[in-house]
C-alpha cells in the first residue's frame, strides 16, 4: 500500500498520487484500510481529511464491513467460528512477524470465519474482520493449525508468490451523502488457481 523498502515507485500512493498529479491536481494519499503485500482486493482511499476521519470512525465502530475470501491449508473446523486472541508483534526479533499472545499483551484481534467450501485437503473461508491488526487473518488461522496456501512467513513455502488471501467487498456509508455503499472484487486469476491446485501431502 505504503512505499517501503525495496519497494519505493510501485506501491498503491505511487500510483494513486500519480493518477491526480496527471491531471494537475495534488493529492494526499489517505488510506482507510490496508492490505498486507501481495493480498489482492479492494483498499478505500479517502479524498479528504474529513472523510478519512470518517470513514475510520466507521472502520473502528463496525459500520464498515470489510470481507475476506481465504485459502486455508487443513480441513477448517468447526465450520464457523469467532477468534479472539491478542496479536503482537515478536518481542527482540527485528521481524515484521506477529504472533499470537496472552490477553493484556498485545492488541485485541477478532476475526469471524464461515467454510464455504472444502476443495482438496484445503478450506475456502468467508472472514470478516472486527478489529484490523497487521497480518490478523494469517496470524489467527496459523494460530488455529491452518496457515494459508502459500503463506511462507506463517506456513510454508509453496509454488505460490504469495498467500491466498482477498479483500472481496466493503460496505461503508458515503460520509456526505450518507448513502450505503457495497463494492466487490472478483477472486483473481492467481487465487482460482490455488483453489484448483491438488493437495501436494506434504
Amino acid at each position: 500500500v505504503h512505499p517501503s523498502k525495496g519497494h519505493i515507485r510501485d506501491s498503491l500512493a505511487n500510483g494513486v498520487v500519480g493518477y491526480y498529479a496527471e491531471k494537475g491536481l495534488k493529492f494526499t494519499f489517505r488510506c482507510v484500510n490496508r492490505l498486507d503485500k501481495d493480498t489482492s482486493g479492494l483498499v478505500a482511499v479517502a479524498k479528504n481529511a474529513y472523510t478519512h476521519h470518517k470513514l475510520t470512525e466507521q472502520m473502528n465502530t463496525g459500520e464498515l464491513k470489510r470481507t475476506y475470501l481465504a485459502l486455508a491449508e487443513g480441513i477448517v473446523t468447526p465450520s464457523e467460528g469467532t477468534v479472539e486472541t491478542d496479536i503482537r508483534r515478536i518481542p527482540g526479533r527485528a521481524t515484521i512477524k506477529r504472533e499470537v499472545c496472552p490477553d493484556g499483551q498485545g492488541e485485541k484481534a477478532i476475526t469471524q470465519y464461515r467454510v464455504l467450501e472444502r476443495i482438496n485437503g484445503r478450506s475456502l473461508l468467508k472472514i470478516q474482520l472486527e478489529t484490523g491488526r497487521t497480518h490478523q487473518i494469517r496470524v489467527h488461522f496459523s494460530h488455529l493449525g491452518y496457515p494459508l496456501t502459500g503463506d511462507w512467513l506463517y506456513g510454508r513455502e509453496q509454488d505460490t508468490f504469495r498467500q491466498a488471501l482477498h479483500s472481496a467487498a466493503l460496505r461503508l456509508v458515503q460520509p456526505l451523502t450518507k448513502k450505503e455503499l457495497f463494492f466487490s472484487s472478483p477472486l483473481p486469476e492467481d487465487f482460482l488457481l490455488m483453489v484448483n491446485a491438488p493437495e501436494t501431502g506434504e
